[in-house]
């Protein structure tokens, strides 16, 4: 007897089309499915990459203050630490100018922590750390100095007579003053420092000449009569000029020498409210490993920098001037 074949349901068409349809899908994604990168490897044998806490940065923030703490003024400004992962340390190898030679140093940081405890450097560890900040070679940002500019862009040179470095870095400022010009007022403050090398020797004769200087600027004279005691002791540095030699130069000015004689006998006040100027910018009044203040200069009571390096400090806190533009 012949056998009958069971007739297809609607269902089992269903169930079948299914079928088909996932074993379609499944092969797809097999075929499909990308080849393992390098980058991938079975869980149990990845090693999670460390991250470090701080930023580039604020690493490099935290480097400049340590590179201002260390030196009378960095030369150098941080270029771009390394994070070392498996040390969790940030390190740095920086240059530093300290009494006209460069020292180069290794600065490691911990990234878990930036303070003083977490420095580790090539030499002694600063004493303290400082607030301020190295931000371009040789430029140092004051922290928490405000914008003292006018209608020109200030400048303040510290300056004293009896000072080599400041004599050698006339001619530097001489070369800002006119390319300048335009948009910079440079203004001297008169501060002892290598003087008191010499006031046990010689006396007070010695101050008698920054004296001079300051009743001169009061009547807009100083370039005059600077000029001019500078070319004297040029003549026989490291002995201070004589009271004859000081009247010589005044005599061969155009001073009033009536308001002179009168702003002689009171110059100290003047000579005092630069030493606190220049206090207030950290150049004197602390320990240092040479004389310090002088020959340094301020831009907008906000940075300070050598003046070798104060075109720099200019255009770093400037750059929207001409002169700035290459």
């Amino acid at each position: 007897m012949a056998k009958t074949t069971a007739p297809v349901t609607k269902t089992s068409y269903l169930l079948l089309l299914i079928c088909v349809v996932a074993i379609a899908l499944l092969s797809y994604l097999i075929v499909s499915r990308p080849e393992p990168t390098q980058q991938e490897c079975p869980a149990q044998n990845c090693t999670v990459a460390v991250m470090p806490k701080h930023n580039i940065s604020e690493v490099i923030h935290f480097i400049g203050r340590v590179m201002d703490s260390y030196t009378d003024l960095a030369y150098a400004t941080p270029t771009t630490p390394k994070f070392i992962a498996e040390e969790k340390i940030w390190e740095e190898y920086v240059v530093l100018n300290r009494t006209n030679g460069l020292l180069g140093v290794k600065i490691r940081v911990y990234d878990s922590n930036l303070t003083m405890q977490s420095i580790m450097v090539e030499g002694p560890k600063p004493l303290s750390l400082s607030g301020d900040e190295v931000v371009a070679p040789g430029v140092v940002k004051l922290n928490g100095k405000l914008n003292c500019s006018q209608d020109k862009i200030r400048v303040f040179v510290f300056f004293d007579l009896y000072c080599p470095p400041c004599l050698a870095a006339e001619s530097k400022v001489a070369e800002l003053k006119q390319k300048f010009s335009n948009s910079v007022s440079f203004e001297y403050k008169i501060i002892p420092t290598h003087s008191y090398d010499l006031v046990t020797k010689y006396g007070s004769n010695v101050t008698r000449a920054l004296g001079y200087l300051l009743c001169a600027r009061a009547q807009d004279k100083l370039d005059e009569l600077k000029n001019c005691t500078e070319d004297a002791y040029k003549k026989h540095q490291e002995v201070p000029l004589t009271e004859n030699e000081l009247r010589n130069c005044v005599n061969a000015t155009s001073l009033n020498i009536t308001e002179l004689d009168i702003c002689m006998s009171s110059y100290n006040i003047d000579i005092n409210r630069d030493w606190m100027l220049a206090e207030t910018y950290s150049l004197v009044g602390t320990i240092q490993t040479i004389p310090a203040g002088a020959p340094i200069i301020t831009v907008d009571c906000q940075y300070k920098a050598e003046p070798q390096y104060a075109e720099v400090a200019i255009c770093y806190a400037h750059p929207e001037l001409k002169e700035c533009k290459h």
